[in-house]
């Protein structure tokens, strides 16, 4: 979205790449070479996705990896998120998220349905992107630039919004792992972690 990224760039930073092609329950494998399998709790679906199959999350049926240099960040490291996602219900959902207390990032659908990405341990900056309808399909691009110190967001190819506040590096939450989906139905598919800018 604002990188200039050839594709020996993108492949060398890559870190995660999940197809959830997997049957219901998992495991669910890295297509990178660098296994960060998604292990799940209790028993998320097997759903219809963008590419073949997709993975069905709720509140109690969801995936996470603990932390690691791949799905953590920290100082001097560009972060973007790629992921297809599709909802069957309004409201608040966390869709990818290293986060509790504090806070390295967090992407959801706000209450308005918006596409909503923080930052910062004490989630201080934060920026609300487009509004995504239900029982439909949308791609989101959510990225952190070192170079401008801001979170963007993007979806389905759309309006590129940026924070207002700035954050010199995201905070690596060392005890948190990275958890996908858990919150509403929602199925997410083609999920991928880079730590370069597209």
């Amino acid at each position: 979205p604002m990188g200039s990224a050839g594709p020996s760039d993108l492949a060398a930073a890559c870190v995660a790449y999940w197809t959830f092609e997997e049957a219901a329950g998992g495991p669910y494998a890295d297509s990178t070479a660098r296994g960060n399998t998604l292990t799940a709790t209790a028993s998320p679906t097997q759903q219809s996705g963008i590419i073949s199959n997709a993975i069905g999350t709720t509140s109690a049926n969801y995936v996470s990896i603990a932390d690691n240099n791949d799905v953590g960040t920290g100082v001097g490291v560009d972060f973007t998120a790629v992921f297809w996602f599709y909802r069957t219900e309004n409201g608040t959902q966390a869709l990818l998220s290293k986060a509790g207390a504090s806070c390295e990032y967090h992407i959801q659908l706000d209450a308005s349905n918006r596409l909503e990405m923080f930052a910062r341990s004490d989630y201080g900056v934060s920026k609300f992107g487009a509004t995504a309808s239900i029982n439909a399909w949308h791609q989101a691009v959510c990225w952190f630039s070192t170079s401008d110190q801001r979170i963007h967001l993007q979806m389905d190819a759309g309006t590129v919004y940026d924070s207002s506040g700035t954050v010199a590096n995201l905070s690596r939450q060392v005890t948190l792992p990275l958890i996908i989906g858990k919150g509403k139905t929602t199925y997410i598919d083609e999920a991928a972690l880079f730590h370069i800018v597209l």
